[in-house]
C-alpha cells in the first residue's frame, strides 16, 4: 500500500498539470496583452480621429465601424500570431470546461460589474457626479490589481508591469482638471459631456496601450526566442 501511494500522487499531479495547461498557455505568446494594448491605443486614437469621424458622412455609424476595425485587428492579429508561432511550438490547447454553469455565473458577474462601471462613468461624463478622473484612476488601479493577480501570478516579472500601470493610473487621478480638459480643446464634443473626463480617458488609454503593448511584444519576443517548434515525427 505504501509503495503505491507516491505513484498515485504522481499520476494525480500529472492529470492536474494537464488540466491546468490551457490556463498556463493563455498569455504564453503575449497576445492577451497585445490585445489590451490595442484597446488602449484605440481608445486614445479616437481622440485623434474625432474630427474626421465627426465630419464623416456616415455620422454615428463611423464610430461603430471604427470599433469593428479594432476588434478585427485584435481577432485576426491574434490568430495570425498563434498560427505562425504559437501552435507550431506549444500546440493548440482549449480549456476544459468542468463546470459549465460556473462559466455563466462568471460572465454574469462581469456583465453586472461592467454595467455598474458604465453607469457610473455615464454619470461622471454627464456632470451628474464629480470626481470623474479620480474614478477613472481607481478603475486603472483595479485593472492593475487584477492583472497582477492573474498573469502576474503565473509570470513574476509581470508584477512590475502591473506596478507601472498602477503608478500611471494614480498620477492620472492627481492631474489638474484644467490640464485634462485641455486635451479636448478645439474638438467638438456634446456640451453635456465633461471635457476633463474625456481627457483623462484619452491619457489613460494611451498609457495603458503603451504599457500592455510593450509588455506583450516583449513576451512574444521571449517566447519565440526561447521556445523551439516541435520537430516533425520521423516515419
Amino acid at each position: 500500500m505504501t509503495t503505491q501511494k507516491p505513484i498515485a500522487n504522481a499520476e494525480s499531479q500529472q492529470i492536474d498539470d494537464c488540466l491546468k495547461r490551457p490556463a498556463l498557455y493563455r498569455n504564453v505568446d503575449g497576445t492577451e496583452e497585445i490585445n489590451m494594448g490595442i484597446v488602449g491605443l484605440g481608445l486614445a486614437g479616437s481622440r485623434l480621429l474625432a474630427p474626421l469621424l465627426h465630419a464623416s458622412a456616415l455620422g454615428g455609424l463611423s464610430w461603430f465601424l471604427y470599433m469593428m476595425v479594432l476588434f478585427a485587428i485584435m481577432h485576426f492579429g491574434s490568430q495570425a500570431i498563434k498560427k505562425r508561432w504559437t501552435y507550431p511550438r506549444t500546440g493548440f490547447a482549449e480549456p476544459r470546461c468542468t463546470n459549465p454553469g460556473g462559466k455563466w455565473v462568471i460572465l454574469g458577474a462581469i456583465a453586472v460589474a461592467g454595467g455598474v462601471f458604465g453607469a457610473l462613468g455615464a454619470l461622471f461624463a454627464t456632470r451628474r457626479l464629480s470626481g470623474g478622473p479620480a474614478f477613472l484612476g481607481c478603475g486603472g488601479l483595479l485593472t492593475a490589481v487584477i492583472f497582477a493577480a492573474g498573469i502576474g501570478r503565473r509570470v513574476p516579472w509581470k508584477r512590475w508591469v502591473a506596478a507601472i500601470l498602477a503608478l500611471g493610473s494614480l498620477a492620472l487621478a492627481l492631474l489638474p482638471q484644467k490640464l485634462l480638459a485641455s486635451v479636448y480643446q478645439g474638438v467638438s464634443i456634446p456640451n453635456v459631456l465633461l471635457p476633463s473626463l474625456l481627457g483623462a480617458l484619452f491619457l489613460y488609454g494611451a498609457w495603458m496601450g503603451v504599457v500592455f503593448l510593450t509588455s506583450g511584444l516583449i513576451t512574444l519576443r521571449l517566447y519565440i526566442r526561447n521556445t523551439r517548434p516541435a520537430e516533425p515525427d520521423s516515419e
